[in-house]
């Protein structure tokens, strides 16, 4: 079990400035160097970042610091085991890159692209929304201009060589290569009770993914409010009966996951790890609360602290959306 108050993990450059580690800029050079090396499985990438953080998290260090040449060549040696060495080479090969970023908005796009992969009027339309669209499958908010001009390469090649050019060519993989037990799966077998909280949004859960045993259960912690008939401003003590019912939910959740995927990999003793993600823990904290953010982000925290003192499976790391 990793202990969640030494989540934070530290980024030391060369110049002895420490910056926190950013998971979403890593899965962002991760994924270029899968375009880069003509390798449209882009979907690996969040596993791979998956299992570098959880690496990152596991060593025995109290403080966790180390430097970009140590998570680069983690990273490197992640994907060379998971099969992906074209893919770690073009990674290892492209290590530095540019610290600026953009959004993939459609008048940044065309004024970035119009110079990088020489296409004009209604192809460069085209190719501007197929980005926009992966960059909305993909999770990518923002990202640095070589990212994008390598997605605009990317589908310029479909455009031109492909009889029917599709919108989805970096659309999610299909269930058999994402995930080794899928959600429904794991729902089939769920109590009432689980059923319930799914039914109203208090959760969402996902199937297990292939490459990096990891499962991820979403709570909505405004739908639980809603569900216990709380009103704002709500407090820590008046949560906890919710808590209490959430945490029977998540531990019958973890408890059926793990059952499956013991069957699932009875050959094998990989370990299943469980993720939290709180979905728009800002608007919760500001509107039912009636807290200031960031401000009340560490009490936030330390709310999810106790909860999570509540289940049998402890996770290894919690978010907030």
């Amino acid at each position: 079990m990793i202990k969640l108050s030494e989540m934070v993990i530290m980024i030391s450059a060369q110049d002895g400035t420490m910056t926190e580690f950013e998971p979403d800029e890593l899965q962002n050079r991760i994924i270029r160097s899968f375009l880069i090396a003509g390798n449209d499985e882009v979907w690996a990438a969040e596993d791979i970042v998956m299992a570098v953080e959880y690496a990152l998290l596991a060593t025995g260090e109290e403080e966790k610091i180390f430097s970009q040449a140590e998570v680069d060549a983690m990273v490197t040696k992640v994907l060379h085991d998971s099969g992906f060495s074209d893919v770690a080479e073009a990674f290892d090969s492209n290590r530095h890159q540019m610290q600026i970023t953009i959004q993939p908005e459609p008048d940044c796009l065309k004024t970035l692209l119009a110079h990088n992969i020489g296409l004009s009027d209604k192809k460069l339309e085209e190719v501007i929304e197929r980005i926009i669209t992966a960059s909305r499958q993909l999770n990518i908010a923002t990202a640095a201009p070589e990212l994008f001009v390598e997605l605009g390469k990317y589908y310029k090649d479909h455009l031109l060589h492909s009889p029917i050019p599709r919108l989805d060519n970096l659309r999610q993989p299909n269930e058999k290569s994402w995930s080794s037990i899928s959600s429904k799966m794991i729902n089939h077998q769920l109590q009432p009770l689980s059923h319930k909280f799914i039914d109203r949004n208090v959760i969402k859960i996902s199937g297990i993914r292939a490459l990096f045993p990891t499962f991820t259960i979403s709570l909505n912690l405004a739908e639980l409010a809603r569900h216990c008939n709380l009103y704002p401003p709500v407090t820590e003590l008046m949560l906890l009966p919710g808590f209490n019912q959430l945490a029977v939910v998540i531990n019958d959740i973890a408890e059926q996951a793990e059952r499956l995927f013991r069957q699932h990999e009875a050959s094998t003793d990989r370990t299943l790890h469980l993720c939290i993600t709180v979905t728009a823990m800002e608007q919760f904290a500001t509107q039912w609360l009636e807290a200031r953010w960031p401000d009340c982000r560490k009490c936030c925290h330390e709310m999810m602290i106790m909860f999570s003192d509540m289940l049998q499976i402890k996770p290894y790391k919690i978010t907030f959306g």
